[in-house]
């Protein structure tokens, strides 16, 4: 029987985030525990309310507003530069913005490591491949920065990757491909499978990552 790629995947396990709710994020501000607690203005309205609260400053920015203390208004500016001068948001730049934002260095390196778990790269969407040994050489070969030749991609609409057994002879492979091409090619529910040719290693946006015991190398 055929392997499913189906069974890849599983219901997201929660993402142990350092503040689960928005009070608990302006608490640590209001306890200097962070620097800003940055929202969409979406949540304004009770934002500000609970900003006050705790005494709080409120400022909207651009496509967000952000909950502080006066005294690190500058870290807006700071955080807009950043985005403004970064073209491809990298690993290095979401941990610059996370020190603006008052992260610690610990929670950093967390974050970033359930990021790559998750993941291929930033601005991304991930799909997957089985590849066989012959495939598996071809892109090898490559330096893996594409695939090599008619491949069989997939994603699940709903569900995360969750690492099991393959077959003996089978790899995992993964990359990060640009979203409006993804969501051409990868549609309806559940599994979203497509067949594509080299042409899609133009729309690719990292290198292929390979699935190993010890996590994508």
């Amino acid at each position: 029987m055929a392997f499913d790629p189906a069974t890849l995947f599983a219901a997201p396990r929660p993402n142990r985030v350092p503040y689960a709710t928005r009070g608990a994020a302006l608490d640590a501000v209001a306890a200097g525990k962070k620097a800003v607690m940055m929202d969409t203005l979406a949540g304004l309205a009770t934002l500000v309310p609970e900003a006050r609260a705790r005494g709080l400053a409120v400022v909207i920015y651009g496509d967000h507003a952000y909950a502080l203390a006066l005294a690190d208004t500058w870290r807006i500016a700071a955080l807009d530069a950043l985005r403004s001068s970064t073209a491809v948001w990298s690993d290095a730049a979401e941990a610059k913005q996370s020190r603006l934002l008052g992260y610690r260095e610990p929670q950093i390196a967390a974050w970033l490591a359930h990021y790559r778990e998750h993941q291929a790269a930033w601005g991304a969407a991930t799909i997957y491949a089985l590849l066989d040994a012959a495939q598996l050489r071809a892109v090898r070969s490559r330096g893996l920065r594409g695939f090599a030749g008619p491949t069989t991609i997939f994603r699940h609409a709903t569900l995360a990757f969750r690492p099991r057994k393959l077959p003996a002879g089978v790899t995992l492979v993964r990359a990060g491909l640009d979203w409006d091409v993804a969501d051409t090619l990868l549609r309806g529910r559940g599994l979203q499978r497509a067949t594509i040719t080299t042409s899609i290693n133009r729309a690719l946006r990292s290198k292929l990552s390979v699935r190993t015991p010890r996590g994508w190398k």
